[in-house]
């Protein structure tokens, strides 16, 4: 979990606790089981639509192409709902509803190691 998420095109680190899910169980499980106040981002990689059912907070996503660039976003996705299929996605990332800063669409992210 000691993994940063950068935005790239602006330089700037979103997030210091970064989940990378890239198994059907990680996957499935995203940010259930978390509290808003822990600032636990989620990684989904694949994925092209999210869910929010057993979530107890509201959250924000971010939908990324392959090349890591953020195609759209959804913003405050209340829990027990469904995000819109996003037929060009490659991945999702999660965040607690207001937690991530300020981007648009066209940024890309990266996957930083802590060092």
């Amino acid at each position: 979990m000691n993994n940063s998420l950068v935005n790239v095109t602006r330089n700037a680190v979103l997030a210091s606790k970064v989940r990378y899910c890239n198994r059907p169980w990680s996957r499935l499980r995203g940010l259930l089981a978390t509290s808003k106040e822990d600032g636990e981002v989620c990684w989904l990689v694949p994925c092209k639509m999210i869910h929010t059912f057993g979530m107890r907070y509201p959250i924000d996503v971010l939908f990324l192409n392959k090349k890591n660039e953020v195609i759209a976003a959804i913003q405050n996705l209340k829990p027990n709902r469904l995000s819109p299929f996003v037929r060009a996605a490659h991945s999702v990332v999660e965040f607690s509803s207001g937690f991530y800063s300020e981007h648009a669409l066209g940024d890309r992210l990266a996957l930083e190691k802590a060092s």
